[in-house]
This record gives structure tokens, C-alpha cells and sequence, in this order.
């Protein structure tokens, strides 16, 4: 028999779906970035999908497993599987995977591409496929959307980014946010983010992160984003061509939400 949830736990993903798909673009499901969300959720400053730029100052291929367990609620868990490819003509990555449970659920692709116009300076792209199957709906939907980004290195210690999702989307074209960052190296172990985003609700947020390398094969994270008022923390942990991370972030009216990736570097 499948399992149905509690009428608790039915009426809260509802209203969750509701605001989601009213207030926020499918990439705040779909784009999961351990590190990044242990900073205080960035975006133009991830190094991973949320700015496809950013796939330019990847050291070499690399590929990664993460599950995200949204508020402690299995319904709402996603899972996805990366895979980076830099070199010097073209970067490209994709990643795909799925979120939600039986009756509401969606599987996503993100195919991003970055072009490294410098040493410096690099702008990508990427288009993102979403199929939908809700309960709020008779028939699954199937929908694309577009977005860009640019990473700037300004010196050696700063770093500035700028991403732009849903620029261009089939599901609801008012749906867009932007966001950009600056990540400075303020020691040689410590590096402190910051970052503004704006949506279209006419919404603004900030968040800030630190990460602090303890070892070269260890270093803990943490930081907190505004509207609402998110703490995060997490940790990461290297050894040979694997990377092990963690992240952690409280809501203060939905709970906890964990992160746990693993990657291996070719």
C-alpha cells in the first residue's frame, strides 16, 4: 500500500507548494550546494550550479552525490547527481535529480556552460528542464527555464559574483531573482561572503558566511540569510580525491533542514 502522510504533514507540504510556487523559482528546490548553503544559502557566489560561471574556476572534473533533507520532512527530501567537466575551450556541467514523494514530485535537469574570458573573468549559462507531477494538477508539467552569471577575481583575495535565475521561464516568467556577492580572503585560512538578492516579490535579502580552513583536509563553515532569518553552519572533510560535506540551517517557523555530499575529483 502506498504510504499517504498525516493530515498535518498533507496541509503543510500544501502550503508549502502553494508559497513555492508563487514565491519562488524552481532552482531553490533544485540547486543544492553543501558548502554554499552552510554560508547562508548563497547563489552568485556557489561554486557549483546556482552560478554556472563559476564552473570555469573548478580545478578539474569532478563528481558529486548530495541528499537534502528539507525540514526534517522525508516529503520534501531531494537528491540529485553532478557532473563537472572544465577545460580550456568550453566548461560544462549537469546535474539532475528528483524532490517530493508520491504525490507531488519533480525531476530536474540543469545543463550549465561557462566560458573563462581571462585569467580573471569568466560568464556561463544554463538551462534547467523540469518535469512536475502534483496532486494540485490533473496532468504532469513540463517546463524550462533560463538563467546566467559572471565571476570576477579583482585580486588574488577578492572574488565578486552575479547570477540571474529564471530570466526566462515557461512555469511563471515573474519568477525571476538575481543576486550578487563579494567573497574576500581576509587571512590566509579564512575567507569571509556576503551577498544581497532581490526577487520578483519585490524581495530583498542578505546573507553572510565564513569559512575557516583548520587543516588542509578539514574546515568548518557558517553564516545566516535575512527575510526570513535562516542560521547555517557545516563542515567539509578531504581525503585523497574525496570530499565529504555537511551543512545544517533552521528556519524559525519550518525547523531544520540538513545537507549531507559526497565527491570525487578525477
Amino acid at each position: 500500500m502506498t504510504r499517504f502522510p498525516t493530515l498535518k504533514v498533507c496541509s503543510f507540504i500544501t502550503v508549502f507548494i502553494l508559497s513555492f510556487q508563487q514565491s519562488f523559482s524552481f532552482e531553490k528546490v533544485t540547486n543544492n550546494d553543501v558548502r554554499a548553503l552552510s554560508m547562508g544559502d548563497l547563489q552568485a557566489l556557489s561554486r557549483e550550479f546556482s552560478n554556472p560561471a563559476a564552473l570555469s574556476f573548478i580545478a578539474g572534473p569532478k563528481a558529486s552525490v548530495n541528499v537534502y533533507n528539507r525540514y526534517q520532512m522525508s516529503e520534501l527530501n531531494s537528491s540529485c547527481l553532478s557532473l563537472i567537466y572544465p577545460n580550456r575551450f568550453l566548461d560544462a556541467g549537469i546535474q539532475t535529480g528528483y524532490f517530493g514523494y508520491d504525490d507531488y514530485n519533480c525531476l530536474f535537469l540543469h545543463a550549465g556552460l561557462a566560458k573563462q574570458i581571462n585569467d580573471r573573468f569568466s560568464i556561463g549559462s544554463k538551462i534547467s528542464l523540469v518535469h512536475l507531477n502534483s496532486f494540485l494538477d490533473e496532468n504532469p508539467q513540463t517546463g524550462f527555464s533560463a538563467g546566467f552569471g559572471s565571476v570576477f577575481y579583482v585580486s588574488t583575495v577578492l572574488k565578486i559574483g552575479f547570477s540571474a535565475d529564471n530570466i526566462a521561464s515557461t512555469f511563471n516568467e515573474k519568477n525571476y531573482s538575481i543576486h550578487t556577492g563579494a567573497d574576500y580572503q581576509c587571512l590566509e585560512n579564512l575567507n569571509l561572503a556576503s551577498e544581497i538578492s532581490y526577487n520578483a516579490q519585490k524581495q530583498f535579502s542578505l546573507s553572510l558566511g565564513a569559512e575557516y580552513q583548520i587543516i588542509d583536509e578539514l574546515c568548518f563553515r557558517a553564516g545566516i540569510k535575512s527575510n526570513p532569518e535562516t542560521p547555517s553552519l557545516g563542515a567539509s572533510y578531504s581525503f585523497n580525491k574525496i570530499d565529504i560535506g555537511v551543512a545544517f540551517m533552521t528556519h524559525p517557523i519550518l525547523g531544520n533542514s540538513s545537507m549531507i555530499e559526497i565527491s570525487y575529483k578525477f
